[in-house]
């Protein structure tokens, strides 16, 4: 189970192929939990411009469906090739894949759910707001970092402008007169 994007030209800068792998990451653990299966082994496959194409992977220790752990695993991977050559095609395949609820070791000193646990809530709130609905930050534009929705928090609704006095007597006391 996996996904590779193809760039329309050939790029070399790290933090392109970093988001790209951060997407395809998340989209693998999405198709992974929603048919319940988690996966040992993480891979890459990169295509570089002269149409050469190489596959690396790693097993881990238990299965996973955990997007954070599949992009770590990857760039790793990536990383470890130690190239600055320019990459036409990234992958990211999630194997090995095995029932997700099949027994697990558990680890002493193990968070027993943290970023599953995230990462399921994302699903929920995806299937009923959409794929955009939340994501991480490093995959928005430019564009959609700083909108005027994201500006208008309920602490900057709440704080006075410049030059206004907050409002007295809004009963906030104790009660008690003098």
């Amino acid at each position: 189970m996996g996904a590779e994007t193809t760039f329309e030209t050939d790029i070399a800068d790290p933090a392109e192929i970093r988001r790209v792998l951060l997407e395809l990451a998340g989209r693998c653990a999405t198709r992974a939990r929603r048919a319940g299966v988690a996966g040992r082994t993480v891979s890459i496959k990169v295509r570089f411009a002269d149409f050469r194409t190489i596959t690396r992977s790693r097993t881990l220790p238990d299965p996973t469906d955990v997007a954070r752990e599949m992009f770590e695993t990857g760039w790793s991977l990536f990383t470890a090739l130690g190239t600055s050559e320019r990459v036409r095609l990234v992958g990211l395949r999630l194997e090995g894949l095995q029932d997700e609820a099949a027994p697990r070791q558990l680890v002493l000193g193990e968070r027993e759910h943290g970023w599953r646990d995230a990462e399921r809530a994302v699903d929920a709130a995806t299937a009923r707001f959409g794929a955009a609905a939340v994501r991480p930050a490093s995959l928005l534009s430019p564009a959609q970092r700083d909108t005027p929705a994201q500006r208008d928090t309920p602490a900057q609704r709440n704080t006075p402008a410049r030059g206004d006095t907050p409002a007295r007597g809004d009963g906030g006391g104790s009660g008690a007169s003098g």
